[in-house]
């Protein structure tokens, strides 16, 4: 019986669009998410029109010694995404945003163009596209000029590394778009130099900016207006230098005033019309608030990020919510009027409520 009430709701929540970039999130539940909090996210997602989920793993954190993989993560995530028909988006990651690499184990010490690491990587990524076909977007790091800025040395090294994979990647899964993915949020000149640099290493840039969350750092006017809102994307767009790009995480924080990030929601899809040919897909940072002390765990800075969902922790919508289902009914995607969403949404919150007790 269970399965036949998902499966209605499902069904009269499907959603489709025409033509244009997809549009989805960057974690939609949180990374350390049980079973059914993560089955709630994507349910919720897809109820909102997700069409695609762009998340991150660290090559240790799969692979942490040699011929040992841990997918346990990734076939939760992937087996959602492929329930729910959303596109999945993977970044694997020997750099990420902090100022570590993410090797496994008994290769830390090693160079990013030492012989075992281009093999081991290049023997990683095979057996991850082998694991998981349905993967369309892939990036081998993360905001990666947050590492490179603190260890210059190793630019070339990793260049030549994210070649080799870019050329596996394209003899062998060419369905699979390549991405390299920089921080644009407070990116210092010589980091913008680093774009064009990579370009012969991917088909398309990925831009992760926080420039409106940033504005509203302080919680304290003044905040960015709609115009700087969208100034702040269109000069990361212009530092891609006319080429194709994604937006792989970007939000503005809900306190505390939620109508500031509304605001930027609205920006968002503005973006999206305006630069459709030559956008990719674009992903809002998650569908849900995470819990006071969750990003804490992981670093004390992401704790400001826990206003960036559309929803709070308990699935209430916010300001920023409402605005997505207008935007996302204009874009061309089939939701339901926001009165009869927001029941749906209380019904699908209570229905995941009752298969966790």
């Amino acid at each position: 019986m269970r399965k036949l009430i998902l499966l209605f709701v499902v069904v009269s929540l499907s959603c489709s669009v025409e033509s244009g970039p997809l549009v989805g999130f960057c974690w939609v539940s949180g990374p350390s998410s049980d079973i059914a909090s993560l089955e709630e996210g994507f349910f919720v997602a897809h109820h909102m029109g997700c069409q695609i989920e762009h998340r991150q793993y660290n090559w240790n954190e799969i692979e942490k010694v040699e011929n040992e993989y841990d997918w346990s993560m990734l076939n939760t995530w992937y087996t959602a995404c492929t329930t729910y028909d959303i596109v999945p988006s993977l970044a694997v990651c020997p750099v990420n945003s902090g100022g570590v690499k993410s090797f496994p184990r008994d290769l830390e010490g090693k160079s990013f163009n030492d012989p075992d690491v281009m093999l081991r990587f290049e023997k990683f990524t095979q057996k991850l596209f082998e694991q998981y076909p349905a993967i369309q977007y892939v990036s081998f790091g993360n905001e990666i000029n947050y590492y490179l800025r603190g260890h210059w040395e190793d630019v070339y090294p990793y260049l030549e590394l994210c070649l080799h994979l870019y050329q596996v990647t394209r003899e062998h899964y060419p369905q699979v778009g390549v991405l390299v993915i920089f921080g644009f949020t407070g990116m210092e000149k010589r980091e913008e130099d680093l774009i064009p640099l990579f370009l012969p290493a991917c088909d398309m840039v990925g831009i992760s900016t926080y420039h409106a969350s940033v504005g509203v750092g302080s919680m304290t006017p003044p905040w960015l207006t709609e115009e700087e809102m969208r100034e702040g994307i269109e000069h990361c767009i212009r530092l891609c230098r006319g080429n194709r790009f994604a937006i792989v995480e970007t939000s503005a924080f809900s306190y505390p005033d939620p109508e500031y990030q509304a605001t930027y929601v609205h920006v968002f899809f503005e973006i999206i019309r305006t630069y459709n040919k030559e956008l990719e897909f674009a992903c809002w940072f998650g569908t849900y608030d995470w819990r006071p002390g969750t990003l804490t765990m992981m670093d004390p800075f992401l704790e400001q990020f826990n206003s960036t969902g559309l929803l709070t922790p308990d699935g209430i919508p916010k300001a920023s919510y409402h605005a997505w289902m207008e935007e996302m009914t204009l874009y061309g995607v089939n939701t339901p009027p926001r009165g009869l969403a927001v029941f749906f949404l209380v019904v699908i919150t209570l229905f995941i409520v009752s298969l966790k007790e």
